[in-house]
């Protein structure tokens, strides 16, 4: 598992370029973005039929 910093004798700690921060629901990221997309959709649905 990639983590936030690297360490090498000659460089010290350093932030490392390919870490990504987990997100914060411990599901996968594709179902984030579906769960995005459909809120998204729903709202802009609501906002046609006058309904927010």
């Amino acid at each position: 598992m990639p983590s936030k910093h690297c360490y090498t004798e000659t460089e010290g700690f350093y932030k490392n370029p390919d870490y990504v921060e987990p997100n914060p629901y411990g599901i996968p990221d594709e179902l984030v973005e579906q769960i995005k997309n459909d809120t998204i959709a729903q709202v802009q649905e609501g906002v046609i039929n006058g309904e927010m």
